[in-house]
């Protein structure tokens, strides 16, 4: 299933985003947040892109995924609404 997931993105990035822009994907597995700090992180990246919600009550108390993401990386993120 993750190999069908990674060509499904590799996909996307060939099509969506110009070949000029050195635009790199990773699947990962594990906590949302912390793997893709990690692999930001292993990957040397310079942008993190990720999509965000509107909070429910749940997110208040735990924090969303793309909020720790924006807290903890060492890297500028870009956080994209809907």
């Amino acid at each position: 299933m993750l190999q069908s997931v990674n060509e499904s993105l590799l996909d996307f990035i060939k099509t969506n985003i110009p070949g000029d822009i050195g635009a790199e994907a990773c699947i990962a597995e594990g906590s949302v947040y912390s793997a893709i700090l990690k692999t930001a992180n292993k990957m040397n990246s310079d942008l993190i892109i990720i999509g965000s919600h509107r909070p429910t009550m749940g997110d208040f108390l735990l924090g969303p995924n793309a909020a720790r993401v924006v807290r903890h990386a060492e890297c500028s993120v870009l956080v994209v609404r809907n």
